[in-house]
């Protein structure tokens, strides 16, 4: 993933509430407020969260 899709994702995920980042063995982690946290392995798990949550 780009710099700026990385970029893009990570501010639509923003607008939902949703912080996102790197994970250390690879991979994403998206969560809300801290609380809970959803995995994805790659950027096509990313954006298939991002459609599930409304993005």
């Amino acid at each position: 993933m780009t710099d700026k899709a990385f970029a893009t994702m990570q501010a639509r995920f923003a607008l939902l509430g949703h912080e996102m980042r790197v994970a250390r063995g690879g991979g994403f982690v998206v969560t809300v407020n801290r609380l809970g946290a959803h995995f994805c392995p790659d950027a096509a798990a990313l954006a298939s969260l991002l459609v599930v949550l409304g993005g």
